[in-house]
This record gives structure tokens, sequence and C-alpha cells, in this order.
């Protein structure tokens, strides 16, 4: 048993730890080495709990949700990995504001909800607002860290009231919206090591028969889109982008399909899809390697022939700098 491991089972005897678990297992692309430690935490106290725990005593952490933005890599990730599963939501009574319609209704869910789910179960209450950004592989804190974009470009950001973190010297905290630092795809989770515990949206009581039809129209909008992949690659093209290059979308599969003509190209078991060319397929047995090679392509073919660079949106987690460096991603996500 490694110390790290022993460390942990030590102080929390009844809480299940896994030593070497491979985080391909967490993660629709099917791809990740192991993780040194895994727990995964279905409570919100045992939650706080462990991370003040590792916060206290310099044992490096970090969580992961879905898993379904992030390429972990072949040699997995050091310290404790937590799986966060907390589902927890609380309805809360609305407060007096006057620029609040009366149906509106505020709720708490906790930073593991998987979203898909939460959406059901809020149609089923007949709460909408959320299915904006239905059938994105998400939890919610997934969600907040990288403020999402749904249905017709909407952010996250436009219903978030207030985040609950762990600060990283062990405080709860509570943040408004405005010290979110939201953006498009960003918040300042991406620059901060905080923890995100819950959110409180404003959502609305109604029918949920128009919510409902919405479903299905996402639903057959994003039925070319593979599922074992890590989503969309790239960003969308920014104005300036879709300008220099004089076509009539922003969107980053269109550049790579017909411009650079690479639908279908493949290192290893990684290729690009042939369906939708913003995003990259594991088909078979895609090591992490493989994987980082395919974007390094496209990231270098895209400068070389098109004279733009592109924006992952995506997240590399356990590779060195060295590494993202020979593929052409020196300052993307870490």
């Amino acid at each position: 048993m490694s110390t790290l491991i022993h460390q942990l089972s030590q102080q929390f005897p009844d809480l299940k730890f896994m030593a070497q678990e491979p985080l391909k297992n967490h993660t629709p692309v099917k791809i990740g080495g192991p993780a040194e430690v895994f727990w995964q935490a279905h409570d919100q106290k045992n939650l706080i709990d462990v991370c003040k725990f590792c916060l206290n005593h310099n044992i490096p952490f970090q969580l992961i949700g879905w898993g379904a933005n992030t390429l972990f890599s072949d040699q997995g990730l050091t310290g404790l990995v937590i799986k966060n599963s907390v589902t927890q939501l609380v309805l809360l009574p609305q407060p007096p504001q006057t620029d609040r319609h009366d149906n509106a209704q505020l709720l708490n869910a906790t930073s593991g909800f998987p979203l898909p789910v939460l959406i059901n179960q809020l149609l089923n209450q007949n709460i909408v607002g959320l299915e904006f950004w239905a059938r994105i592989p998400a939890t919610v804190g997934g969600a907040i860290y990288n403020n999402i974009h749904g249905f017709q470009g909407k952010l996250l950001s436009s219903i978030v009231s207030q985040v609950e973190v762990l600060s990283n010297s062990g405080e709860v905290l509570t943040l408004q919206p405005e010290e979110l630092e939201f953006a498009y795809d960003y918040s300042r989770f991406h620059h901060t090591s905080e923890t995100i515990l819950s959110a409180q949206f404003v959502l609305n009581q109604a029918d949920p028969s128009q919510a409902k039809e919405l479903l299905k129209q996402i639903a057959t909008a994003k039925s070319h889109h593979p599922p074992v992949s890590l989503g969309c690659v790239f960003q969308n093209l920014t104005p300036d982008q879709q300008q220099q290059l004089q076509i009539n979308t922003t969107s980053t599969g269109y550049v790579i399909d017909k411009l650079l003509n690479l639908s279908g190209f493949q290192i290893g078991d990684a290729q690009i899809s042939t369906k939708h060319a913003a995003f990259i397929e594991n088909i078979g047995a895609a090591t992490a390697q493989d994987y980082l090679n395919v974007i390094g392509v496209i990231l270098t073919k895209a400068r070389e022939q098109l004279d733009i660079e592109l924006k992952t949106e995506i997240f590399f987690k356990g590779f060195s700098s060295s590494e993202l460096a020979a593929a052409g991603l020196s300052g993307h996500n870490k």
C-alpha cells in the first residue's frame, strides 16, 4: 500500500480509496492512465472533509466530474483524484425581488450532479430553464467551471445566481456572479484552485411541454456527435478569423473538414470524426499521445495553410509542458 493511500485510509477509515485506478474508466473517450489514489465522493460533508485534509497536509488533489472534456495522460495523475458524484438538490424560497417574475424558482444543486439527470428531474417538477444545456455530458461543477454554452450559444452564467466553493485555505465561501469572471467557456476557476461545491440557479415554474420539445430538437441536432470522444475539441472561430477565411460559419468542424481536408485522418486509433470533424474519436485503443498528436496536426495545418490559431476547449491533465509544446499546445488548458 502506498504512503498516500495509507495516510488517507487511516484518516478516513469508512471511505474507500483505490490505488492505480485507470482514469480511462471515468471519461467517455476511454483514454487515460492510472490515478495514484482514487476516491468517489457521494456525500458533501465527506467531500469537504477530505479536501480540507488534503489542503492542510499539502496533498495534491483534483476533482473530476463526467470527464467529458478532459484528456488524461497515459502516465495518469499523481496525488488524489476525486470523482465528484455528490447529487443533492434543494428548492429554495423565492426572495422578494422586483426584477424577477412571480414564477421564478431558485434552486441549489451540488457540483457532482450530472447535468442531463438534473434537467430531467427538474422538468418532472415543472421547472424549466436549464434545458438549453441538454445533451451536454457534464456535471454542475464542470458546467460552472467552463461556463458552458448551450442551445443558440446561451451561456450558463445567464442563470447562475451564486456559487459555493472551498477556498485554498479551507474556507467555505459564497461567490456572487460578479466575482466569477464569467466569459465564453471561461470562469475564475481556470486560474484558481478553488473547489466548486454547489451552484444556485434562477429558473422558472412552468408547463414543461415547450422545454421537452426543445430537448427533442437538441437531441436531433446532436445525434451525429460521436460518443467515444471529448466533444468538440476546438472553440468556434472568432469573428475576425471567420472574416479572414471568408466563410459563412464559425464552425471549426467545417474548417477541419472542408478547408484542411482532414476528416477521417487518424494516428493510432485516434481519428478525426467523419460525422463531425471538430470531434476526435477513439475508434479502438487510442492512447492520449495518439489523441494529442492528432490535435497537433490540426493546429499545425491551420497555422501553415490558413494562418489561423485554433483554440482548444478541452483540458489536458498529467502532461508536461514539453509534451504540450511538442503538440503546439503551449498556453492551452492544463
